[in-house]
């Protein structure tokens, strides 16, 4: 009994009053979060450094887009096939299908027809 009231009174004499500080001591950890796309791609630019902070909804890297366009086209081709393979549309119903490789091809014969000329001169 006589130990618990010297331990008491010990822890008395040492309690010293502190100031009121918006201070803590302690310890932070930080995490690692893996960042990637859903989609493939080459990576053609980096947005954000190691150890930059980073916003929500900020760009951290961006993908070469040329794949991703020569992927849409072949999905108007494959859906285009389909609809006339497998179930019989006639090309009124398949126009949203048509319009766009219709519009790459004439693109693509046009950049064609521009680098032949060139090298003809």
């Amino acid at each position: 009994m006589c130990r618990f009231f010297a331990l008491i009174l010990a822890a008395l004499l040492t309690a010293r009053s502190r100031e009121a500080t918006d201070s803590r001591q302690g310890y932070i950890e930080g995490e690692f979060v893996l960042l990637a796309s859903p989609y493939a791609g080459q990576l053609q630019k980096r947005y954000v450094r190691r150890g930059d902070r980073v916003e929500a909804a900020r760009p951290v890297f961006a993908l070469e887009q040329e794949s991703e366009r020569a992927a849409l086209a072949l999905t108007h081709f494959l859906v285009l096939v389909r609809g006339i393979m497998l179930k019989g549309n006639v090309l009124q119903n398949l126009w949203q299908q048509i319009w766009p490789i219709v519009a790459f091809m004439l693109a693509v014969i046009a950049i064609g027809l521009g680098f032949y000329r060139r090298t003809l001169d």
